[in-house]
């Protein structure tokens, strides 16, 4: 009897070539015979004309370049072989045999005496590494390598700090602020030092030192530096820096520094010095290191890269011990990055799109301005650079992120300078890249830069980040630029832990930034030990950030405690965002519908806001055109704010606010969740029955989620798919 139908669907035939530790490069790169490298595999599977497989057998793969492909790679799968554990490692194995103690003149240069005889030194001058300095980095200024950093067993040691990172740092004061230096932010490029007094027995036991960097948040809770010194005098007990703070140095509010980067202060266990002149690590170890993986970062560029590409995939495979960042994603389509790890790096884990060209130090302010001579920033592949200064001068900027890539069931952690930047669409065409973030898992991403440097940022339009979870951060989890952005079912919690006037999500200081939907989110346990500044908050919607919604996600124990009590979905001038269906439990500030500022007169009248909301020249990304047909169609409400002044009115409704606990502690509230204790939110039947009916006590215009002066249901939150799904 014959079947009909349709005739199922079956994949191409690949070719497969294999690498291993014990391979050659002169072999036929079969399973039997492998490859040695990565690169011949590569090489070799271009000439293929069947799909092809690259297995990496299980092992570590030392890295001195960017593995590198492109166009011609198009459909190639990189993966490890049948789930054995593959490193890419950017750095360098050191042998514990080669471990030595201090000679006696080294001893003496150590402060703690209780150290002196656990601190050992190993000369890393044989392992051929690439070496790097700690470098000035923070607030606005470009992103650069990390220095050759120490990992032991997979944990990074610190570089020496004074006072301890333990201890309390060192407040500016009028007592020891002898000059505050120049203030770039306000066009003040004269690039005068700061110089601060130190205590006079510090000063003479660091003379001489030449690699010495202060660190903190010098004139802004929310800005924090590192900038090399020039001269510590003993003289008269200062330091000097080489550059000026973006905002100087100022006495007061909390703002505070600690000293980097001394061989003299090494005192804990886990602190480590590298003496980048004579080739010497010291290090003063935490426990026997006989046994250990010691290992030092080296490799000073991205160790891979996918350039213009389309549905490559890798799988399974740890990079780590890298200075930069580990994979690089620019233009293409369909790049799948599925079950690796990204740790122990020194800038991102991944980076999808361009950056742009670093600009002279201190010759530019925070808000997109340059001294006079200083060239416009350009793309700039493989590196972010002075990203964040060319976002701020053209709003509309298209990196080239590509479209349609997928992050999935990766884990990026203890990484230097963020977790990932994920790009990709036109927002001048709001034509959307579909790049998404699934079930990723992010923490410790801020090592050595400290701010606005999220686990994840994102720009462009219309990409994705749902079912993460992300904790374990000084300062901001997502920061976002651009539009159409949904950001659904993560988990955030223990952020914000160090500056003020910030918020675990941040966006603004562009009204055309609309659309984008914040929902079926878990934040919690949200507090920062920064309480001499301004507060800190769930949700920042800053400087005329309008037309965005956040429904349906659950808040616990937020804490915006500073000088200023933010709200925990806090709206700072403009106001219109769209706030509902959401339940803040045991908060400390609940939001309410602030209208500060008015959007119509500052799309009109300021001079960044005008060229933002409406730059008609399509070559010119200063911003976009809102008045364009495209744009009216997309968000009539914006274009009427614009001309017409519009309003939507309260966009806040069908909020709870829950306190679990009554003024005697009795448990009043909890009943009606699964397990307050456990942190599961999730309704129970009977409080699910009781809402589904549910509607507004007013009827509600949101243009954003598209009702017209209507009762608008409640929406239940999705508690138990939020966060990471099992794989």
């Amino acid at each position: 009897m014959a079947l009909f139908g349709k005739k199922k669907k079956t994949e191409p035939a690949r070719k497969a070539f294999f690498v291993a530790t014990d391979g050659n490069d002169q072999n036929q790169g079969t399973l039997d015979a492998p490859f040695a490298t990565l690169d011949t595999a590569i090489a070799m599977s271009r000439m293929s004309t069947e799909p092809t497989t690259v297995f990496i057998r299980g092992g570590r793969y030392f890295l001195t370049s960017t593995v590198e492909l492109n166009e011609k790679d198009s459909g190639l799968i990189i993966c490890a072989y049948e789930d054995e554990e593959v490193i890419l490692d950017g750095g360098a194995v050191l042998d514990p045999s080669d471990l030595t103690l201090l000679s006696t003149e080294e001893k003496k240069r150590i402060i703690d005496m209780n150290a002196r005889e656990r601190i050992f030194k190993i000369n890393i001058k044989p392992y051929r590494l690439s070496k790097g300095i700690y470098g000035t980095r923070g607030f606005r200024r470009a992103y650069v390598n990390a220095p050759n950093e120490l990992f032991v067993d997979g944990e990074t040691y610190t570089v020496t700090s004074y006072p301890r990172r333990d201890e309390e740092p060192i407040y500016i004061t009028e007592k020891n602020l002898v000059d505050a230096g120049s203030r770039p932010y306000d066009k003040d490029f004269t690039l005068r030092p700061a110089k601060i007094k130190i205590p006079s027995e510090k000063a003479k036991a660091w003379k001489g030192a030449d690699d010495a960097y202060i660190c903190g948040y010098f004139g802004s809770s929310y800005a924090d530096d590192a900038i090399k010194l020039k001269e510590i005098n003993d003289a008269d007990s200062t330091v000097t820096t080489t550059l000026p703070h973006i905002y100087s140095f100022t006495a007061g509010d909390g703002h505070h520094y600690r000293i980097l980067n001394l061989l003299e202060e090494i005192s804990r266990p886990g602190e480590y010095y590298v003496d980048t002149q004579n080739d010497i690590l010291y290090l003063y170890p935490k426990k026997n290191l006989s046994m250990s993986l010691i290992q030092i970062s080296s490799l000073d560029r991205v160790m891979m890269s996918v350039e213009n590409a389309t549905n490559i995939k890798i799988q399974g495979i740890i990079f780590e011990n890298g200075r930069n960042s580990g994979l690089y994603i620019e233009g293409g389509d369909g790049v799948s990055v599925e079950g690796c790890t990204f740790r122990n790096l020194g800038v991102l884990g991944i980076q999808i799109g361009c950056g742009a060209t670093a600009m002279p130090e201190g010759r530019h302010t925070a808000h997109g301005e340059r001294d006079g001579g200083v060239p416009t920033p350009v793309n700039l592949s493989r590196n972010m650079g002075n990203w964040h200064e060319f976002l701020y001068e053209f709003a509309a900027w298209n990196n080239n992120g590509g479209k349609n890539h997928r992050i999935v069931n990766c884990k990026i952690y203890d990484t230097g300078a963020g977790g990932m930047l994920l790009s990709g669409g036109d927002r001048k065409s709001l034509t959307p890249a579909h790049n998404t973030v699934y079930n990723c898992y992010f923490a410790r991403n801020n090592r050595l830069n400290r701010t606005y440097a999220g686990a994840i940022n994102v720009m462009g339009v219309g990409n994705v980040i749902t079912h993460c979870e992300i904790e374990d951060l000084p300062s901001v989890a997502i920061y976002l630029h651009g539009n159409d952005h949904e950001i659904s079912y993560n988990r955030i919690h223990n952020v914000v832990k160090e500056v003020s006037d910030m918020g675990a999500f941040y966006m603004g200081r562009d009204p055309s930034e609309v659309g984008n939907v914040i929902h079926n989110n878990f934040f919690y346990d949200i507090m920062s030990s920064y309480t001499k500044g301004f507060g800190i908050t769930a949700l920042y919607f800053d400087d005329q950030a309008i037309y965005n919604a956040a429904y349906a996600n659950v808040f616990y124990r937020v804490n915006t405690q500073g000088t200023y009590n933010f709200d925990v979905i806090h709206t700072n001038m403009g106001g219109m965002v769209s706030v509902s269906s959401n339940y803040f439990i045991d908060c400390a500030c609940n939001p309410t519908a602030k209208y500060s500022g008015n959007a119509y007169m500052d799309m009109n009248k300021r001079p960044l806001f005008m060229k933002r909301v409406h730059t008609k020249d399509p070559n010119d990304f200063s911003g976009v055109d809102v008045t364009s047909s495209v744009w009216k169609k997309k968000y009539p409400y914006l274009y009427r704010t614009y001309k017409y002044n519009y309003n939507a009115g309260t966009l806040y409704y069908n909020n709870e606010y829950i306190n679990l606990a009554d003024r005697y502690g009795k448990d009043v509230r909890g009943e009606g969740f699964v397990s307050v204790k456990d942190k599961n939110f999730k309704l129970t039947d009977k409080e699910t029955s009781a809402r589904r009916t549910r509607k507004s006590e007013v009827y509600v215009t949101d243009p954003v989620l598209g009702y017209k002066n209507e009762l608008v249901p409640f929406i239940i939150p999705d508690f138990e798919n939020m966060g990471m799904i099992e794989k």
